[in-house]
Protein backbone atom coordinates (compact mmCIF):
# COMPACT_ATOMS: atom_id res chain seq x y z
CA UNK A 1 0.00 0.00 0.00
CA UNK A 2 1.51 3.18 -1.20
CA UNK A 3 0.30 6.69 0.07
CA UNK A 4 -1.61 9.28 -2.00
CA UNK A 5 -3.32 12.39 -3.29
CA UNK A 6 -5.49 13.92 -5.78
CA UNK A 7 -6.26 17.24 -6.42
CA UNK A 8 -9.80 17.48 -8.04
CA UNK A 9 -10.72 21.16 -9.46
CA UNK A 10 -14.50 20.95 -10.01
CA UNK A 11 -16.74 23.46 -12.50
CA UNK A 12 -17.98 25.93 -9.98
CA UNK A 13 -20.92 25.86 -11.40
CA UNK A 14 -22.36 22.45 -10.54
CA UNK A 15 -24.10 22.08 -7.50
CA UNK A 16 -22.52 20.57 -4.17
CA UNK A 17 -24.67 16.80 -4.47
CA UNK A 18 -23.03 16.26 -7.73
CA UNK A 19 -19.44 17.15 -6.23
CA UNK A 20 -20.33 14.92 -3.02
CA UNK A 21 -21.79 12.04 -5.94
CA UNK A 22 -17.98 12.05 -7.65
CA UNK A 23 -16.11 11.82 -4.78
CA UNK A 24 -18.55 9.11 -2.97
CA UNK A 25 -17.58 7.43 -6.28
CA UNK A 26 -13.77 8.15 -6.02
CA UNK A 27 -13.88 6.97 -2.44
CA UNK A 28 -15.68 3.44 -3.30
CA UNK A 29 -13.22 3.12 -6.12
CA UNK A 30 -10.46 3.56 -3.82
CA UNK A 31 -12.24 0.83 -1.21
CA UNK A 32 -13.25 -1.52 -3.74
CA UNK A 33 -9.16 -1.30 -4.95
CA UNK A 34 -7.97 -2.86 -1.44
CA UNK A 35 -6.81 0.95 -0.14
CA UNK A 36 -8.55 2.99 2.08
CA UNK A 37 -9.32 6.52 1.88
CA UNK A 38 -7.89 9.35 4.25
CA UNK A 39 -8.74 13.06 5.04
CA UNK A 40 -11.06 15.01 2.25
CA UNK A 41 -10.41 18.93 2.50
CA UNK A 42 -12.22 21.34 0.47
CA UNK A 43 -10.20 24.69 -0.27
CA UNK A 44 -12.99 26.05 -2.02
CA UNK A 45 -13.28 28.18 -5.33
CA UNK A 46 -9.93 30.12 -6.45
CA UNK A 47 -8.84 31.34 -9.51
CA UNK A 48 -7.09 29.25 -11.89
CA UNK A 49 -3.41 29.75 -12.92
CA UNK A 50 -4.88 29.87 -16.33
CA UNK A 51 -8.16 29.62 -18.41
CA UNK A 52 -9.72 25.95 -19.11
CA UNK A 53 -12.60 25.55 -21.48
CA UNK A 54 -13.26 29.37 -20.24
CA UNK A 55 -13.63 28.93 -16.81
CA UNK A 56 -11.36 31.31 -14.56
CA UNK A 57 -11.75 29.80 -11.46
CA UNK A 58 -12.33 26.60 -10.05
CA UNK A 59 -13.91 24.30 -6.99
CA UNK A 60 -10.50 22.51 -5.20
CA UNK A 61 -10.51 19.50 -3.15
CA UNK A 62 -7.60 17.34 -1.97
CA UNK A 63 -8.60 13.75 -1.12
CA UNK A 64 -5.64 11.89 0.48
CA UNK A 65 -5.82 8.44 0.45
CA UNK A 66 -3.38 4.84 0.01
CA UNK A 67 -3.98 1.83 -2.35
CA UNK A 68 -2.04 -0.35 -4.37
CA UNK A 69 -0.27 1.16 -7.44
CA UNK A 70 -2.60 -0.01 -9.95
CA UNK A 71 -5.46 2.17 -8.62
CA UNK A 72 -4.41 6.02 -9.67
CA UNK A 73 -5.36 4.41 -12.93
CA UNK A 74 -8.22 3.56 -12.57
CA UNK A 75 -9.09 7.00 -11.06
CA UNK A 76 -7.24 8.84 -13.71
CA UNK A 77 -9.85 6.95 -16.33
CA UNK A 78 -12.71 7.65 -13.37
CA UNK A 79 -12.04 11.78 -13.03
CA UNK A 80 -11.46 11.98 -17.02
CA UNK A 81 -15.18 10.59 -17.37
CA UNK A 82 -16.87 12.88 -14.94
CA UNK A 83 -18.01 16.03 -16.51
CA UNK A 84 -18.04 18.11 -13.57
CA UNK A 85 -14.34 17.51 -12.93
CA UNK A 86 -12.39 20.35 -15.23
CA UNK A 87 -8.76 19.14 -13.60
CA UNK A 88 -7.25 16.43 -11.38
CA UNK A 89 -4.02 15.09 -10.64
CA UNK A 90 -3.13 12.35 -8.66
CA UNK A 91 0.33 11.67 -6.91
CA UNK A 92 2.29 9.70 -4.93
CA UNK A 93 3.41 11.22 -1.70
CA UNK A 94 6.84 10.26 -1.20
CA UNK A 95 8.11 8.00 1.95
CA UNK A 96 10.13 11.00 3.89
CA UNK A 97 6.88 12.84 3.40
CA UNK A 98 4.14 10.20 5.13
CA UNK A 99 2.75 11.43 8.24
CA UNK A 100 3.01 15.07 8.00
CA UNK A 101 -0.03 17.52 9.16
CA UNK A 102 -2.37 17.48 6.27
CA UNK A 103 -2.00 20.32 3.64
CA UNK A 104 -4.15 23.19 3.68
CA UNK A 105 -4.87 25.33 1.27
CA UNK A 106 -1.97 27.50 -0.16
CA UNK A 107 -0.94 31.24 1.44
CA UNK A 108 -1.53 34.22 -0.73
CA UNK A 109 2.40 34.11 -2.42
CA UNK A 110 4.33 36.84 -1.55
CA UNK A 111 7.55 37.15 -3.07
CA UNK A 112 10.90 37.07 -0.30
CA UNK A 113 12.26 40.69 -0.69
CA UNK A 114 15.55 41.17 -2.36
CA UNK A 115 17.56 43.20 0.87
CA UNK A 116 20.90 41.08 0.41
CA UNK A 117 23.58 41.47 -1.86
CA UNK A 118 22.44 40.62 -5.94
CA UNK A 119 25.19 38.05 -6.58
CA UNK A 120 23.69 38.02 -10.15
CA UNK A 121 26.04 40.53 -11.30
CA UNK A 122 25.47 43.93 -13.47
CA UNK A 123 22.62 44.14 -14.95
CA UNK A 124 23.77 46.92 -17.54
CA UNK A 125 26.49 47.19 -19.49
CA UNK A 126 28.12 51.07 -19.59
CA UNK A 127 28.22 52.59 -23.32
CA UNK A 128 32.28 52.38 -22.80
CA UNK A 129 31.91 48.42 -22.77
CA UNK A 130 29.92 48.47 -25.89
CA UNK A 131 32.04 50.65 -27.75
CA UNK A 132 35.39 49.02 -26.91
CA UNK A 133 33.96 46.08 -28.84
CA UNK A 134 33.00 47.28 -31.90
CA UNK A 135 29.28 46.52 -30.94
CA UNK A 136 26.47 49.51 -30.80
CA UNK A 137 25.42 50.35 -27.04
CA UNK A 138 22.52 51.53 -25.53
CA UNK A 139 20.46 54.61 -27.43
CA UNK A 140 22.61 57.89 -27.30
CA UNK A 141 26.26 55.99 -26.83
CA UNK A 142 27.08 56.41 -30.45
CA UNK A 143 26.27 57.60 -33.67
CA UNK A 144 24.08 55.69 -35.46
CA UNK A 145 25.68 53.73 -38.37
CA UNK A 146 24.69 55.30 -41.44
CA UNK A 147 24.01 52.95 -45.06
CA UNK A 148 24.86 54.69 -47.99
CA UNK A 149 24.75 53.46 -52.01
CA UNK A 150 27.10 51.08 -52.87
CA UNK A 151 26.19 50.19 -56.92
CA UNK A 152 28.24 46.77 -57.92
CA UNK A 153 28.32 44.98 -54.87
CA UNK A 154 26.08 41.64 -55.41
CA UNK A 155 23.32 42.02 -52.58
CA UNK A 156 24.33 45.78 -51.30
CA UNK A 157 21.45 48.07 -52.02
CA UNK A 158 21.24 50.16 -55.07
CA UNK A 159 19.50 53.81 -55.26
CA UNK A 160 19.06 55.93 -58.17
CA UNK A 161 21.15 59.00 -58.18
CA UNK A 162 18.16 61.26 -57.82
CA UNK A 163 17.02 59.46 -54.27
CA UNK A 164 20.92 59.45 -52.44
CA UNK A 165 21.89 61.49 -49.45
CA UNK A 166 23.21 64.97 -50.07
CA UNK A 167 26.26 64.99 -48.95
CA UNK A 168 26.94 61.86 -49.54
CA UNK A 169 29.01 60.35 -51.78
CA UNK A 170 28.44 60.28 -55.57
CA UNK A 171 26.24 58.18 -56.81
CA UNK A 172 27.83 54.98 -58.31
CA UNK A 173 30.73 54.83 -56.05
CA UNK A 174 31.35 52.14 -53.39
CA UNK A 175 30.64 53.73 -49.88
CA UNK A 176 31.00 51.69 -46.87
CA UNK A 177 28.99 51.66 -43.48
CA UNK A 178 30.21 54.39 -40.74
CA UNK A 179 30.58 53.75 -37.42
CA UNK A 180 31.69 49.87 -38.83
CA UNK A 181 34.96 49.88 -38.24
CA UNK A 182 35.67 50.20 -42.14
CA UNK A 183 36.18 53.03 -44.67
CA UNK A 184 34.26 56.03 -43.77
CA UNK A 185 31.83 58.37 -46.84
CA UNK A 186 33.96 60.59 -48.51
CA UNK A 187 34.19 64.12 -47.49
CA UNK A 188 32.93 66.60 -49.96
Amino acid sequence: MRPYETMIIFDTSVEEPAMSAVLGRVNEAVRAGGGTPGQLTRWGKRPLAYELDEHREGYYVLLEFTAEPSLPAELDRMLILADEVLRHKVVRVPDKVVGRAPAGPPADFARPSRSGPDDRGPRRRSPGTFASQGRPGPAGSRAAPTLTTDRGAPGAPSLPAEDAMPGSADAGEAVEVEGAGVQAPPDE
